[in-house]
């Protein structure tokens, strides 16, 4: 790992790395994570480590990406989120996945990251971020929800309007 790290920092490449905040849902799926995991009001969690109190999980995914970069004499390597998203469906199993959860999530995040408010380690910047997907990948095999992130599906109609299109009707 130090090497790539090395080569990331010679080469002022990003460290790029996937988060979902609706996996950490699914061991977890209780009320209270979905709503720290959606960016919606909730009492926190405490970092037991740094006795940062978060209150959303994509910080602290990012935040624990940061500190693993930073022990490994690698502060100056920049995060990059390449994929997050949320499911808007799933297997009956699969806690969460629903349309009006991708479309908080998706909204409350795009809304966290043009607030520039950062992270607890990372205040004041915005980590670039890429949502998960622009198309379901309606054959690809595993759980109902590895098929449903998807902001279009294969026949490129909308699966839920998400707010971002120019045409959108849902106002965040």
């Amino acid at each position: 790992m130090k090497g790539l790290l090395g080569f990331l920092k010679d080469t002022g490449s990003p460290f790029m790395v996937n988060l979902y905040p609706f996996f950490a849902n699914q061991s977890d799926p209780r009320a209270e994570t979905l709503a720290f995991c959606l960016f919606q009001p909730n009492s926190g969690r405490l970092d037991s480590g740094t006795q940062i109190n978060y209150m959303n999980m994509f910080d602290a995914q990012v935040d624990a990406v940061r500190s693993a970069l930073n022990a490994m004499d690698s502060k100056d390597v920049e995060i990059v989120v390449a994929e997050t998203g949320w499911a808007y469906k799933g297997d009956t199993d699969e806690v969460g996945a629903s349309i009006e959860n991708a479309k908080a999530y998706n909204a409350n995040l795009i809304a966290h990251l043009r607030s520039m408010v950062g992270t607890p380690l990372m205040p004041g910047k915005s980590v670039d971020t890429y949502l998960f997907a622009l198309y379901d990948e309606d054959l690809k095999p595993g759980k109902g929800s590895e098929r449903a992130f998807g902001l279009f599906n294969p026949y490129l109609t909308m699966t839920y309007d998400d707010g971002l299109s120019m045409s959108s009707q849902v106002r965040t």
